[in-house]
């Protein structure tokens, strides 16, 4: 449900999108390319998150 709107409303996106459905993949295969890159903008944030969390309660 993450791309529902950048799918939408995002012009890089959309322009992915459409990239993509020419090169002849299909929604669900771009939605999981998507998904992939969400993941791996986010993690390394919440990582550090997560860290600062777990220093805060050491001291």
């Amino acid at each position: 449900m993450a791309f529902v709107t950048p799918t939408r409303m995002v012009p890089r996106t959309r322009a992915y999108v459409e990239r993509q459905t020419v090169e002849g993949r299909t929604l669900r295969e771009i939605l999981r390319c998507l998904k992939r890159y969400l993941a791996r903008e986010i993690y390394p944030h919440l990582n550090t998150a997560a860290h600062a969390q777990f220093d805060a309660q050491q001291t």
